[in-house]
């Protein structure tokens, strides 16, 4: 079987869907908008459509595997007429399709068109089930996590901070842009730190927001350390290094940062949006309301004095995660979505 894919960018999720596909034997090349996969020097073009229609001819794929929805999916349908599967992205109907007409004409002109809709979360079959599609159309699973590296361990990262086993590390590693509310664990930080001498602050990533950030904890920053981008290993350091993962996203569908702490043996406490519903609840994690600060800001300061009650949910999250979120067990599954995407497979 031959594969192509298509995405926005060439990213550490785009690299695992295509190893994963490649593992399972299945020949695949793969596509970006912005020319960072290893395959688009093969196809040279001014325009991603150029390139996907050169691609789409020398390659001849089965099925062509693409998102978001609402632009690389749309393009990929227009130039493509054979079995697609579409791919949410969960910021796509969760986010982009509220923001614009354009993103949300697309969205709907993909999923009435493609053979199937993978989603990943409740909430994104949701919305997607609204825009007009078909319960039998939609394949969910959550990407997960590979669970033989994203494990508890040792860790480096406060020694190299200098910050000592009696600081309480507080772990973000959401990208700086508005979707993620950052700038919420910003401003709770900045008010928790001030009550807690303990608390300090990691930010992992970058974006458009990021001095915003910076001038948001600047009455603290002695206590906050900017990482910037890490690679895998130097990311999973981080999540051992932590006594709390934080996530304040406005929009999610299901978090990988939020599955990789989990399996990581690290709390959580994120935004009570559906998304993260679906994997923290009282018995694995804590949950503030969405854009509350001040929230937020109170559970700092708690769950830095109650080390017992952290622990015991975090052992419930990494079971939650082995349960229900192994990557391999997803990988697993592509080649049956590909053929039920050719028809030889009958819909479950």
């Amino acid at each position: 079987m031959r594969i192509l894919y298509a995405s926005r960018w060439w990213s550490e999720h785009d690299r695992r869907f295509v190893a994963a596909w490649r593992g399972q034997g299945v020949e695949v090349i793969a596509l970006a908008v912005d020319c960072t996969s290893p395959d688009d020097a093969a196809y040279p073009g001014a325009e991603f459509a150029e390139r996907l229609s050169a691609a789409i001819e020398g390659f001849s794929p089965d099925v062509v595997h693409a998102g978001p929805l609402t632009d690389v999916a749309r393009t990929v349908r227009d130039v493509w007429q054979g079995p697609l599967i579409a791919m949410s992205w969960g910021f796509d109907l969760m986010d982009e399709v509220d923001n614009s007409g354009e993103a949300l004409e697309a969205a709907r002109y993909v999923i009435q068109s493609a053979d199937l809709l993978v989603v990943d979360n409740n909430a994104p079959r949701d919305r997607a089930l609204e825009l007009g599609a078909t319960a039998e159309q939609i394949v969910q699973f959550p990407w997960g996590v590979d669970l033989s590296f994203w494990a508890p361990g040792d860790s480096p990262v406060r020694e190299q901070l200098g910050w000592g086993d009696d600081a309480f590390l507080v772990l973000c590693t959401r990208s700086h842009e508005a979707m993620y509310g950052v700038e919420v664990l910003a401003e709770a930080f900045t008010l928790a730190a001030a009550v807690e001498p303990r608390l300090h602050l990691v930010l992992v990533g970058s974006g458009s927001e990021t001095e915003n950030l910076a001038a948001l904890v600047a009455p603290v920053s002695e206590r906050v350390a900017f990482l910037g981008r890490l690679d895998q290993k130097a990311l999973r350091d981080a999540h051992r290094a932590a006594d709390l993962y934080v996530s304040s996203s406005f929009v999610d569908g299901t978090s990988i940062s939020l599955l990789e702490a989990m399996a990581c043996g690290t709390p959580a406490c994120v935004s009570a949006i559906p998304g993260n519903a679906e994997w923290i609840d009282e018995s694995t994690g804590l949950s503030f309301a969405s854009g509350d600060a001040s929230a937020l800001a109170d559970l700092l300061v708690s769950a830095a004095s109650d080390p017992t009650r952290l622990a015991t949910l975090a052992e419930a999250a990494t079971r939650r995660v082995h349960d229900r979120a192994d990557w391999d067990v997803t990988a697993a599954r592509l080649p049956d979505i590909a053929r039920r995407a050719l028809g030889t497979l009958e819909a479950s």
